[in-house]
């Protein structure tokens, strides 16, 4: 509460930035700066605009300049070129002789300037040259010469030559004649194309390059005065309002470091009515009312800090509350999620008094159970209880017990366990001082009791009582849970009993009253046939009620032993089922069962079921002649397969009173596999069932399969 209060009351952190632009900016000193920023930045863009403009305006003359120069030494042969056109003179004189001497002509006549001419064929023959090829008394071909940088410069002229106007310019790098550095040139060359020459000049830019630099100096040294100027501008008209900004700061510091002295400030030592005399005038007020409101503030921050104590302390008395609620919440949602699992009897009471000592704090717990006379209790479940207590009390008898009330009056006590108390016989005051007695009941129904057994006194709220309550509700529902559970294994064997009584009537039976049959008429031809074709028929007939009362049976007894899936596998289940099914049925049923899968026996007897059940719904239901049923593994999944060319139907119909494909969906999802069901009117029907498990690979093929893919 101390922070809020302080972030209320003014700062001199807080008012510093606002008040240091603040005044800058009405006093003019952040404008005025801007000004002579934007002015400067104007003045460089110009200056760089202007030296652009000029650089450019001096190499445009410089190129001009060049051409000039060229055109006026092509001019010079523009008579050879007359005489060839008009078959005075032929070329190789006009060129070789003619014109080599009139380009010497023209370089002894300019031979102070550096504005020279060379002269050249178009097929890169060099003819004059007084620059850095060296000469020969011959003509040599210069398509191949390579100038300091690189570049094949005459290639360079030729190509600048050969365009439509027949003239151009290169700019490059050379030596001057007598020089050692490398320097700027341009050379302009203008083609004659009737006489297959080139005529060009060079020249020089070193003097442009440095023109242009002076240029540069000049402006940066102008601007680099302006700069100046206006420092000494700005320093002089700033300095005034800058000193008592300065004089402002200070004072700002001494109030960081001591918030609780008043500052001596300067008023005085400047000008009435100036802006710094204003606001340092302003600030001495400012300060005044900031001590006068730091009193009020701190009163009230007294009173404040004691009510946030108060507040706190009534808040975390709701939190513990809200977060005992929440911990009774989550106990009795785990209580429930326990008896909806699949769990036993005994664990689902263990985890109940487990949650019993978690939410209400005893040593120990116990459940007892009403025996079916009603006049014993019968111990179901303990925790806590001392190893050589607990076995002593597995049966009370009621009567004169302290249970007894309880269980009559249906009210939860409190009861206390002295020396003199004895619970079945044992005095129980060397280990407990108390106990906490709730009635278990179900439908208004007494069960038994819950017992929790404290070693000091205990006192009981409402909130507790009531979550005893329960808690012991809970436990009735787990002791109904587990005797619905017993009925229902029992009513489940005698149905599987009656099923395999009519299987046994239906088919074994069956089969050996045709055997029997099969018997007597053999035995009623015997004396009268002497031809062993007669008795064949027969003995065929009785071999083959033989053979399927055999594969029958095998089927029969595989299903009565639930070991028998564990020690012969499901592969040998499944091809005994399929064998009794051709048997009993007169169907064909063509098995293609990959090696025995390494799976759980849990997982073995839901996709053993799954199959058994896919295919009495096929012999019952489809009408088929034939059913094909497969079985693949793979390194991460089981596929079991059942199929048959029946008559088929619509998978999304309803059929209330059949739960086989509701069974086998179950059974599937147990796994987290994927059931589909594929069928059509006259198309039969395709059930694929399809589990991940990636350990069913038995261990050689896993290990060959794995070595394939790894070497792929």
């Amino acid at each position: 509460m101390s922070n809020s209060m302080d972030s209320a009351k003014p700062s001199p952190e807080t008012l510093r930035p606002s008040l240091t632009w603040g005044y800058l900016w009405n006093s003019g000193v952040v404008r005025f700066v801007l000004a002579a920023v934007v002015i400067l930045f104007a003045y460089s863009i110009l200056s760089l605009y202007f030296i652009n403009v000029h650089t450019s305006q001096l190499f445009a003359m410089r190129i001009a300049e060049a051409a000039r120069i060229a055109q006026l030494g092509a001019a010079s042969l523009e008579p050879f070129r007359d005489d060839v056109l008009d078959g005075r003179l032929e070329i190789e004189t006009a060129v070789l002789v003619l014109g080599t001497t009139q380009i010497d002509r023209l370089n002894q006549i300019q031979s102070q300037s550096p504005n020279l001419f060379f002269l050249m064929l178009d097929d890169g023959t060099l003819l004059v040259d007084p620059f850095a090829v060296p000469s020969t008394d011959e003509p040599h071909n210069v398509s191949n010469f390579v100038d300091p940088d690189g570049r094949f410069i005459f290639r360079e002229f030729l190509q600048a030559a050969a365009n439509s106007t027949h003239e151009g310019y290169v700019y490059h790098r050379a030596l001057r004649p007598g020089g050692k550095d490398l320097e700027p040139v341009l050379s302009y060359v203008v083609a004659i194309p009737e006489i297959n020459v080139v005529v060009g000049t060079r020249s020089y830019l070193i003097d442009l390059q440095n023109e242009s630099r002076n240029y540069v100096i000049s402006s940066i040294t102008l601007a680099l005065v302006l700069v100046l100027l206006m420092f000494f501008i700005i320093r002089a008209v700033v300095w005034p309002v800058l000193k008592g900004y300065g004089v402002l700061l200070h004072l700002f510091d001494q109030v960081t470091d001591k918030p609780d002295v008043m500052p001596d400030v300067p008023v005085n030592n400047f000008r009435m009515g100036t802006e710094s005399w204003r606001m340092l005038d302003g600030f001495h007020m400012m300060m005044q009312r900031m001590q006068a409101t730091t009193r009020l503030l701190r009163q009230s921050q007294r009173l404040l800090e004691e009510r946030v104590d108060e507040r706190t302390r009534e808040l975390q008395v709701r939190y513990q509350e809200s977060e005992r609620r929440r911990e009774v919440a989550e106990g009795l949602r785990d209580v429930l999620d326990t008896l909806n699992s699949e769990s036993s009897m005994e664990d689902t009471l263990d985890y109940i008094l487990q949650q019993c000592i978690r939410l209400l704090g005893p040593s120990a717990a116990a459940v007892f159970e009403l025996t079916p006379a009603g006049k014993d209790l019968r111990l179901r479940a303990s925790r806590g209880l001392p190893k050589f207590l607990a076995p002593s009390i597995r049966t009370i008898p009621l009567e004169n017990n302290p249970f007894e009330p309880v269980i009559r009056q249906r009210e939860a006590k409190v009861v206390p366990v002295s020396s003199q108390t004895e619970w079945a016989g044992m005095e129980m005051g060397a280990k407990f001082a108390c106990a906490l007695i709730v009635p278990v009941q179900l439908r208004e129904l007494p069960h038994g009791v819950l017992v929790l057994y404290y070693r000091q006194e205990q006192k009981h709220s409402e909130e507790d009582l009531a979550l005893a309550l329960a808690l012991a509700d809970q436990a009735a529902l787990a002791i109904e849970n587990g005797s619905l559970r017993a009925r229902e294994r029992q009513v489940a064997a005698a149905t599987e009993r009656s099923r395999l009584a009519r299987e046994l009537h239906d088919s074994v039976s069956q089969a050996l009253f045709g055997i029997a049959l099969g018997a007597r008429t053999i035995h009623t031809l015997l004396p009268t046939s002497n031809d062993p074709k007669v008795l064949k028929a027969p003995l065929d007939y009785i071999l083959q009620l033989a053979e399927g009362g055999i594969a029958e049976m095998r089927s029969l007894i595989f299903e009565l032993r639930p070991e028998s899936l564990e020690s012969e596998g499901i592969v040998a289940g499944l091809k005994k089922h399929a064998a009794a099914l051709q048997s009993r049925y007169n169907i064909n049923v063509v098995t293609d069962l990959d090696e025995e899968p390494r799976l759980p026996i849990d997982l073995k007897e839901s996709l053993y079921r799954v199959g058994v059940e896919a295919m009495h719904n096929i012999v019952k239901h489809a009408k088929a002649t034939q059913i094909d049923l497969s079985m693949h593994l793979s390194e991460s999944q089981v596929t079991l397969q059942v199929k048959d060319n029946g008559i088929g139907f619509q998978p999304n119909q309803q059929f209330p009173g059949h739960l086989g494909l509701q069974s086998m969906r179950e059974r599937t999802e147990q796994f987290k596999g994927v059931l589909t069901i594929e069928s059509a009117l006259g198309g039969g029907t395709t059930i694929r069932v399809i589990v991940p498990w990636p350990m069913a690979l038995p261990s050689v093929r896993h290990a060959l399969l794995t070595g394939i893919s790894n070497e792929s």
